[in-house]
């Protein structure tokens, strides 16, 4: 059984390697007055290189690409987490619940703590090719509903960051009414620390730029809480060192 507090850590590296390539073009002639710098053709002071006629390379990295996410449907707009406003004005913070319209798509591009998202729009985490640090989302629970979607990541454009997601529910007794938020009169009960899709079309996606790794396996036999043993259908790519989370099998948590 898990409770209180669930981990979600994607780290994924990205290497750019580069290549140049300088067509190679016979020496100028050579002035008596000067020597030439050995095996380069170069005349003495300039820098440049024969070949292009420029200046010397630099050496820096082109910058990474946007993103490419989906495009928005028919009347859907998109807003940034940073531009977000409560229905009094003010940005989310602890103890808010952020509800995302179907109409619209939310974007997290800062840290962010909420009490909960309800997500019957599009919600992504997203790097946007700026993020060098980890991006932390810390909430009580989420839920995709009524085609909503939450999505790390884009099958177009994995995540190329480092994103913690945290559940900081503390409450093992709390029943959550979604009715208080939405059309669907569902009442989750003894729970608030949880992540969930429910309805059609619905979904929570998982998008990393790192194939090496199984983002999920199956248990291979029954585990209780507080073993210290498990035993997983795949292990591929798994170190030492890594989270690995197990959701419940039953509505009872």
């Amino acid at each position: 059984m898990l409770r209180h507090k669930s981990y979600l850590l994607i780290s994924v590296a990205l290497t750019t390697l580069a290549a140049c390539y300088i067509e190679d073009e016979p020496l100028p002639p050579e002035d008596p007055g000067t020597d030439p710098q050995p095996g380069t053709g170069e005349e003495p002071g300039t820098g440049e290189d024969p070949g292009t006629g420029g200046e010397p390379e630099t050496g820096e990295e082109e910058p990474p690409a946007e993103p490419t996410l989906p495009p928005l449907s028919e009347g859907m707009t998109s807003i940034l987490w940073s531009d977000w406003q409560m229905e009094d004005g003010d940005p989310p913070s602890p103890g808010d619940v952020v509800v995302v319209p179907a109409d619209t798509r939310l974007i997290l591009d800062q840290n962010a703590s909420v009490e909960a998202l309800i997500v019957m729009g599009e919600f992504f985490v997203q790097d946007q090719g700026r993020n060098t640090d980890t991006l932390d989302l810390d909430l009580g629970w989420a839920v995709a509903v009524d085609g909503g979607s939450f999505n790390i990541g884009w099958i177009d454009s994995p995540y190329q960051g480092k994103f913690s997601l945290t559940l900081i529910g503390d409450d093992p007794d709390q029943d959550i009414d979604l009715g208080d938020y939405t059309g669907m009169g569902m009442v989750i009960e003894d729970q608030d620390a949880f992540l969930m899709a429910m309805g059609d079309g619905s979904r929570m996606s998982v998008f990393v730029d790192d194939a090496t790794k199984r983002s999920w396996t199956q248990l291979d036999g029954t585990d209780e809480a507080g073993d210290s043993e498990i035993t997983v259908a795949d292990v591929t790519g798994l170190q030492v060192g890594d989270v690995i989370a197990i959701a419940s099998t039953d509505f009872d948590l």
